[in-house]
């Protein structure tokens, strides 16, 4: 019983990529997140020809309870805070991290 509710009620931080316009993108826990501008994409950039169709994918650890971004090999890369992310390469995110989809796609990463 006490293994339940602890499972319950649990802290699970809610990620949230939000844009430049302040809007909020749920990230889909405990699934993967693929963001680009093909339709398949759970968060979709279509005014920006630089993101792929799929660009990126944000997962989550359950373990860890943390997040990380992952490029798809993109053409015109993904960035947090200014650095590069490698193709295949998993970065972790933290509370307030910009990140930059090709050259001009911007969010910033909240936990919530």
């Amino acid at each position: 019983m006490v293994e339940i509710f602890k499972k319950l009620f649990r802290k699970v931080p809610h990620g949230y990529l939000v844009d430049e316009e302040e809007n909020y993108h749920p990230l889909n826990m405990p699934l993967t997140t693929k963001i680009g501008r093909g339709r398949n994409c759970h968060i979709k950039v279509t005014d920006d020809l630089h993101v792929s169709r799929e660009h990126a994918l944000i997962l989550y650890d359950q373990k860890g309870k943390k997040f990380f971004i992952k490029d798809l090999g993109s053409k015109h890369g993904t960035f947090v805070n200014g650095t590069e992310v490698k193709e295949g390469e998993e970065r972790e995110l933290k509370e307030g991290d910009h990140i930059r989809l090709g050259k001009t796609s911007r969010f910033t990463f909240k936990l919530l």
